[in-house]
């Protein structure tokens, strides 16, 4: 298979099951007992703006947090996210029914299929700039120590130089966003002054 989904941490797992049960939702997790790949734990980072209007490397990019998928059907998934604080502290963050998360597996059920992808193992990520509202799901490749080879498939809603569902390499992306992130920055510094 192409597509391995990681294995969280075991407090961050721990932490979903808590913060479900807060919730009174600890029945969600009991349909994937046994399976932990069912709920398709992926990690979310995001780059900062003012570091891509800098040319900052993807390589900057940073761990939020670990998305859990936790029930729903497809087009209407229930997703869970613990959050990766300081010291490797996870804390319980959010539970919703969010069109990212729908669009991350939709475009990985296609992306399956892919003649590169399908002759290598990814896990799969998230990858977000929140300055441009940009997400895009990011290809890892398995084991590398650089993103070299991963690949960037932005969802709908992506910048305008970026067409969603499109494969992206780690310095083509870099280029497009490195551009976006220079132009939003003088639109908010032309706009505040």
């Amino acid at each position: 298979m192409a597509i391995v989904f990681e294995i969280p941490p075991p407090q961050s797992e721990k932490e979903l099951e808590q913060g479900l049960a807060r919730l009174g939702l600890a029945n969600l997790l009991l349909a994937g007992a046994g399976n932990e790949q069912s709920k398709q734990p992926h990690q979310i980072y995001a780059l900062r703006l003012d570091r891509l209007s800098q040319e900052g490397p993807l390589e900057e990019a940073e761990l939020l947090s670990w998305r859990y998928i936790v029930g729903g059907t497809p087009g209407s998934l229930l997703s869970a996210d613990v959050r990766v604080a300081a010291e490797h502290e996870h804390v319980f963050s959010a539970f919703s029914q969010n069109r990212i998360a729908n669009e991350t597996l939709t475009q990985l059920d296609q992306v399956e299929a892919d003649k590169f992808v399908s002759q290598a193992k990814f896990n799969p990520r998230l990858l977000r700039v929140y300055g441009l509202m940009f997400a895009a799901l990011w290809l890892h490749l398995q084991g590398a120590k650089d993103f070299k080879d991963d690949v960037f498939i932005p969802l709908p809603g992506a910048s305008d130089p970026l067409t969603a569902g499109e494969k992206y390499f780690r310095n083509d992306l870099a280029k497009a966003l490195h551009e976006e992130a220079k132009q939003q920055i003088k639109l908010v510094t032309e706009t505040s002054s």
